[in-house]
């Protein structure tokens, strides 16, 4: 058994799986943030006797995000798809579940980013095991954005990515960076006309 506490919070009380003879692990505690942990871990064997040991752990998140879009500018009726360096990298010691937020947002004449449209709002985790990989153009090439279906008309739009906990509070990590990351792309208006060369008639005009 063992009892941890949380940044100095509440009380949780585990119990340990035996691995191997006398190597006992947690395999599951979930009700973490980035910090230190106190814990007392506590024995008893067939005899009643009680033996117990504390100390302290650190847990935290180290996760790296980066996204990026196929092109720079689009047309209307186009998807805008994300490129293959599209990712987010568990890059820490701690297995992790994430929840992500992504979104297409549109650059107002108030010079502020103003949310055009949710694509993807996660209801479940996903695991991420340290040194794991989630590659985010697979997860958002599947349902994509049109840009015909902006509201907002042509200019600068971005698709805003964010990690975060199932109360979609963005997470942060061990250096206290929110886990962002963003990609600003333009939506045009072909407004050039077509021109023509080497016209010919049939018959030729005299």
């Amino acid at each position: 058994m063992i009892e941890i506490e949380a940044n100095g919070g509440d009380d949780s009380i585990h119990t340990m799986t035996n691995i191997n003879q006398d190597l006992w692990q947690l395999n599951t505690f979930t009700d973490y943030t980035n910090g230190t942990y106190e814990y007392t871990i506590t024995t008893n064997d067939s005899h009643g006797y009680t033996t117990s040991e504390s100390g302290t752990f650190e847990m935290f998140i180290d996760l790296i995000t980066k996204i990026k879009t196929l092109k720079d500018n689009y047309d209307i009726n186009e998807f805008v798809n994300l490129s293959n360096v599209s990712m987010i990298n568990n890059t820490g010691y701690t297995n992790t579940s994430v929840y992500l937020l992504m979104k297409i947002q549109f650059y107002n004449t108030s010079n502020s980013w103003i949310d055009q449209a949710t694509i993807i709002d996660d209801t479940q985790p996903r695991i991420l095991n340290s040194g794991e990989v989630l590659a985010l153009d697979a997860i958002w090439n599947n349902i994509s954005w049109s840009t015909s279906l902006n509201t907002s008309g042509f200019g600068a739009y971005r698709i805003y990515s964010a990690v975060t906990d199932e109360n979609n509070l963005v997470l942060r990590n061990k250096n206290g960076s929110n886990i962002i990351s963003n990609y600003n792309f333009t939506l045009i208006s072909d407004t050039t006309p077509p021109s023509y060369t080497n016209i010919k008639t049939n018959p030729p005009i005299a």
